[in-house]
Order: C-alpha cells, then sequence, then structure tokens
C-alpha cells in the first residue's frame, strides 16, 4: 500500500520534527543531557563500589580528639611544626589549612618546613575571584590551590590541576604534593609572588581538567589523629617516605563536600576530596565522564 502525503500533512511532520529538535537543544543548553551524564558518572561509583587506596596516603586528622587535646579552634600554628617534626622522614606533608594572615607561631612553623623542605600550604580562590596566598611568614612552604569544580547540584566531580591569571601560574594542592613526592616537581609547579593581601584578578582560566575518580565514601583513606601524631603515639618509621594530608574532619569546622558516593547524606571532608585526587594522580586512574 503506498503512503500519499498532502502538503498539509508534510508541513505537519516538518514542524513536529522540528519542535523536537529544538526541544532537544534547548534541553541541552539547560543541562538536561549533563545532568544525565552525572547519573551514570555518580551511579558508576555506587555500582562498582570502594577500591583499595594508596598506602602511602595519611590523613592526620583534626578531630574532636584533637581539639580535645589542642583546645578549640582554630589550633595554634605551633601544633602543625610539631606534626612536621614527628613525621620528619614523610616524603611530603600538605597541610590544608588557610593561612592568610600572620599569626606569633609563623617563625616556628616556617623553620620546620624549611627544615623538612617538602611541606605543601594552600592558595585559596574566593567566591569573588579573589586569590588568597599564604602570608610572606611562612614563604618556606610550597604552594598550590584548593579549588575543585562544583556541579549544579553542589557535586564535586572535577578538578582543574592549573589555573592562570596574568603572569601566574597556580598548579593544584594535590599535583604540588604528587610532584614533590615523585621528583618531578617543576611541570606544574611555578613560583608564585607570596602575599600578604588579595590579589582582585580580572579572569582566572581554569586549564588541565581531570575528572575524580573517587575510590570510596568518608573513612576510605587512612586516617589518624593529629593529636596523636604530635604526642608520639606513631615511631618516625610509620611515616617513612609517606605523603601526610593535615585538614579539619571534626564536625562543624567547615562545610563539607558532596560527591558521588555521599550524596546529601554523609559529606565528605575537603581533605579527603584532596586525598582522592591525589591518589588518581599517583595511579593515573582519573574518571573519563561521557560528557564534559
Amino acid at each position: 500500500m503506498k503512503l500519499h502525503l498532502t502538503h498539509k500533512s508534510i508541513v505537519r511532520y516538518v514542524l513536529i520534527l522540528s519542535i523536537g529538535i529544538s526541544l532537544m537543544l534547548f534541553s541541552d543548553y539547560l543541562g538536561f543531557f549533563e545532568g544525565i551524564d552525572h547519573y551514570i558518572y555518580d551511579l558508576s561509583f555506587r555500582v562498582r563500589g570502594p577500591l583499595e587506596t594508596d598506602k602511602r596516603i595519611i590523613i592526620a586528622a583534626i578531630d574532636e580528639k584533637t581539639l580535645d587535646a589542642l583546645g578549640r579552634w582554630p589550633i595554634r600554628r605551633a601544633s602543625y611544626a610539631r606534626l612536621i617534626e614527628a613525621v620528619e622522614e614523610a616524603k611530603v606533608v600538605g597541610i590544608d589549612i588557610i593561612m592568610a594572615e600572620r599569626s606569633d607561631d609563623d617563625a616556628v612553623l616556617d623553620t620546620a618546613m624549611k627544615k623538612h623542605g617538602r611541606a605543601v600550604l594552600p592558595v585559596y580562590i574566593e567566591s569573588q575571584l579573589n586569590i588568597s596566598y599564604p602570608t610572606k611568614t611562612l614563604s618556606s612552604a610550597k604552594t598550590g590551590h584548593i579549588h575543585v569544580e562544583q556541579g549544579i547540584d553542589g557535586v564535586i566531580r572535577k578538578v582543574f590541576h592549573t589555573l592562570s591569571y596574568r603572569d601566574t601560574i597556580l598548579p593544584s594542592f594535590t599535583s604540588v604534593i604528587y610532584e614533590l613526592s615523585d621528583n618531578t616537581a617543576g611541570n606544574r609547579q611555578r613560583t608564585a609572588d607570596m602575599s600578604d593581601g588579595i590579589a582582585a584578578p580580572r579572569t582566572i582560566l581554569q586549564l588541565d581538567p581531570m575528572n575524580i575518580n573517587y575510590f570510596g565514601p568518608p573513612g576510605t583513606f587512612q586516617h589518624v589523629s593529629l593529636s596523636d601524631v604530635i604526642s608520639g603515639k606513631y615511631p618516625q618509621s610509620f611515616f617513612h617516605d609517606k605523603i601526610i594530608l593535615v585538614g579539619v574532619t571534626s564536625p562543624g569546622l567547615e562545610e563539607k563536600m558532596l560527591t558521588p558516593f555521599t550524596q546529601h547524606r554523609d559529606r565528605m571532608a575537603g581533605v579527603e576530596v584532596h586525598a582522592n585526587i591525589l591518589n588518581n594522580l599517583i595511579a593515573r586512574n582519573a574518571m573519563h565522564a561521557v560528557h564534559d
């Protein structure tokens, strides 16, 4: 049987097809397909389950036990100096604590960082696109930015390992730590001017993207209490060739992050997000998204 199409039918079919294509394009513009992509991305972690982490990565947690032992937040910077001395055999120490303002303990901490030679402090990118560096009194530290990319649903799935502003290249906190641990420092790491003030950039370019391959939910990486480390509970040999990440895990001290494993339940501390990113760099197993 032959199908006879009238002019009116053809116009109607073309109109329906045009509307369909327009809706698809508009949906893509609104992030519809990105939302599907994110759903698949997140689901893949929950289906796969946790992976084994690199045992060289240890989180020295500023937990409730630490606050009970050392006093209220923020703890004195001399405590970080004591930690660096207690883990002197560690390959790298990354302290995920903003230190943009001076303190009375800076000379002690700077001396400890200089002696160790492989301590890293964060550069903070504020919401107003301001760059906040560690104070000049802590100039012995290497530096790297701690910005991670938040999706429209609030979930952290991506990091840009290089930020560029004017003549300044900012490597990520984790890439600096990785290169120091791997003796390849220089590929990303650059010398940035230390400043007590805040630079107000016109534009920050985000480069070198990486989709985070999470190893598991909160608690997947080995944690030790910072107070136990500085009290001498662990021998120096325990930290030999380890990568120590120092950060807050105690509830209420900082906003925790949504990840594909956590969603709106048990959020992940920033220091553990950095541990996942660092392990991706070490294992070279970053996630490949369907749609970036």
